[in-house]
């Protein structure tokens, strides 16, 4: 039984160092435009272990920079990595960060309309916003607000190796109207 769980034990920490290096990997082919094999290795990953939020934000962009939105969504949508969380693999993640607060449109409070506007974010090696992709939206004009306010977010890019990388995270803008 020893035996048995340790075999388990090494399989496990195996599949979790391929899993976190081949992770990287994919981000830096995305990171350097190679969008479709960035999306054939991070989809490996997501296989493997399915609850790595990083891989399914990178999948979700290199799917969408690969003209594949449909499924781009599909992989947002099981990603939850927010800009704060994505320091591994970065010698400094993205600074700075100063996101406007979208307005609530009339037609919202109207309506008491409430909820989260979850967008996936490109924060470009030139500290210019890239894509905004709509991972989760709200009526009412709230997520045109939302991503008018994410295009106007400001930052100093993640640096990996010396050099100025682009990065992805979820955004999220609450709206509660009480």
């Amino acid at each position: 039984m020893k035996h048995l769980l340790f075999l388990l034990f090494v399989i496990f920490c195996s599949i979790s160092a391929f899993s976190q290096s081949s992770r990287e990997y994919g981000i830096d082919l995305y990171r350097a435009g190679d969008f479709e094999k960035s999306a054939e290795v991070l989809k490996a990953v997501t296989t493997v272990d399915k609850k790595d939020q990083i891989a399914w934000v990178y999948l979700g962009a290199s799917l969408y920079k690969s003209g594949k939105s449909k499924d781009a969504g599909s992989a947002f949508r099981k990603g939850k990595a927010n800009i704060e969380d994505l320091v591994p693999g970065d010698d400094s993640p993205v600074s700075g960060f100063k996101k406007p607060r979208p307005h609530y449109t009339d037609m919202a409070r109207q309506n008491l309309t409430s909820g989260v506007v979850k967008l996936a974010v490109e924060f470009g090696p030139d500290g210019i916003i890239g894509f905004v992709y709509v991972s989760q939206a709200l009526p009412h004009g709230l997520t045109e607000e939302s991503m008018a306010a994410a295009r106007k977010i400001t930052f100093t890019p993640a640096t990996k190796n010396g050099k100025t990388v682009g990065t992805v995270a979820i955004v999220e803008y609450t709206f509660d109207i009480r």
